[in-house]
């Protein structure tokens, strides 16, 4: 009963991601509602029946699961090239923390801890990934609030590098410091000495 649903539901995935003339967002929805009626069918005690006394039909599932996360690895990657997905965070994190929540809230003993079906835990878990916790204008004032900061903190990086190669922080009376040229070579007039030892970071002796 189990291998052949999920081989059914993999044969479905791979029709859906093979039809280039389907909109992305209604492909999207399609191989998550596939998934999520597949876990449906297969309840939390039958799953942890399967894992304590079928450990090689568990291994199975647990080889399906891993090339379905694949599959969305595929889907995570049309959905950037199609300007669906955001394409400033890291393909790798998104694929981790997608996988991350998968496996662990769909683990039997996690899924008899917290309320309704695998398949409610799992359209929860679509819902957050996708559409986020936020209510739409609290959204669109906490995006505004963190593209400031990052902004800022931007800036503040670009003025902390410059200052990095303008003027070179050393160490005051290291041996290796490089003390700045008395003279210039051509036309500039060389500069006094008091000016150079207060670039040079020397303390002005005591008079």
């Amino acid at each position: 009963f189990i291998l052949p649903s999920l081989h059914q539901t993999a044969a479905a995935i791979d029709v859906m991601m093979a039809n280039d003339e389907m909109p992305f967002a209604e492909k999207l929805r399609s191989i998550m509602e596939t998934i999520g009626y597949q876990i449906q069918r297969v309840t939390p005690v039958l799953m942890r029946d399967v894992s304590t006394h079928a450990p090689e039909l568990w291994q199975e599932i647990y080889t399906h699961k891993q090339r379905r996360m694949r599959r969305f690895g595929e889907l995570v990657d049309e959905g950037v090239r199609k300007g669906v997905f955001r394409a400033d965070i890291p393909r790798e994190i998104i694929l981790q923390c997608y996988t991350a929540a998968a496996e662990t809230l769909m683990l039997p003993q996690t899924l008899a801890t917290l309320p309704g079906s695998g398949a409610d835990v799992f359209h929860s878990m679509v819902a957050i990934f996708f559409e986020g916790i936020l209510h739409q204008d609290v959204r669109d004032d906490y995006m505004e609030r963190t593209r400031e900061r990052t902004e800022q903190r931007l800036s503040s990086r670009s003025r902390e590098r410059h200052d990095r190669e303008g003027e070179p922080h050393q160490q005051v009376g290291s041996p290796h410091a490089r003390r700045p040229r008395l003279h210039a070579r051509c036309s500039v007039a060389p500069m006094d000495l008091a000016e150079a030892r207060r670039l040079a970071g020397i303390p002005q002796e005591e008079r």
